[in-house]
């Protein structure tokens, strides 16, 4: 498993193969400025990606996140800025994506593929449009305004 701590800024963590890990596969706690891109995580005890206590402006794009504990992908604790993006999701104990606090703010949830239906939205203004169910064959969670 991937932990940073508070304070650690403009980090890259890409290419990584996670399986079976106790815990998340990529916990970050207080970081900004963040790129997770291209992580295979399969497996682990909970969440495949957390953000938690004011992680902003991370991107999380591109990760294979299957068969976790918990969510593929959940934010927490005044996470704002975010974008998840073309993920995919797939058999994840709790569900594909959670933004899981009213004080996460303008995170954008888009493109991804999940098998596993909408995500769970208690954020603030989050905007999320084009992500995809193939099990369902629907575009599902579309909410707020798109860009387009």
């Amino acid at each position: 498993c991937i932990y940073a701590a508070s304070g650690t800024h403009d980090l890259l963590i890409q290419g990584n193969w996670l399986n079976d890990g106790m815990g998340s596969g990529i916990e970050l706690a207080g970081n900004q400025n963040c790129n997770i891109s291209g992580n295979s995580i399969y497996n682990c005890d909970d969440h495949g990606i957390v953000l938690t206590n004011v992680c902003h402006s991370c991107i999380i794009t591109g990760n294979k996140l299957y068969g976790n504990g918990g969510y593929g992908i959940e934010l927490t604790a005044s996470c704002d800025f975010n974008q998840i993006q073309s993920n995919f999701t797939s058999n994840n104990t709790t569900g594909s994506f959670n933004i899981a606090a009213a004080s996460c703010d303008s995170n954008l949830v888009c493109f991804n593929t999940t098998e596993e239906g909408a995500f769970v939205d208690a954020g603030t203004t989050t905007r999320a449009f084009g992500n995809y169910d193939p099990s369902a064959n629907a575009f599902v969670g579309d909410v707020g305004a798109a860009p387009f």
